[in-house]
């Protein structure tokens, strides 16, 4: 199966052009991943303060505004390494 007609739920959208952007994305049912691509590109295409200019904060902003059933989690994701000296240390929920 190419990407182009994958399915996910949790896209990391990047930043336009090598910026130092990304915001996470969660959609309420599974979307092709080129359906997202897309809508981000539009939406960087079109908000865009000149050639090679984007601005991120309201193409994410527009992208909400096309696709409102899809979430913006306004929160940094942090990478969780296997650490097998601290596992022991898990409390399972209730």
């Amino acid at each position: 199966m190419s990407a182009a007609n994958t399915t996910e739920r949790v896209f990391r959208l990047m930043g336009y052009s090598n910026a130092q952007v990304q915001f996470i994305i969660v959609t309420p049912e599974p979307v092709i991943v080129q359906t997202v691509q897309a809508a981000w590109s539009y939406a960087v295409r079109y908000t865009a303060k000149g050639i090679d200019l984007p601005d991120h904060e309201a193409a994410v902003r527009m992208l909400l505004s096309r696709h409102p059933s899809w979430t913006l989690i306004e929160s940094k994701t942090v990478d969780i390494l296997v650490n097998l000296a601290i596992a022991d240390n898990d409390v399972p929920e209730n």
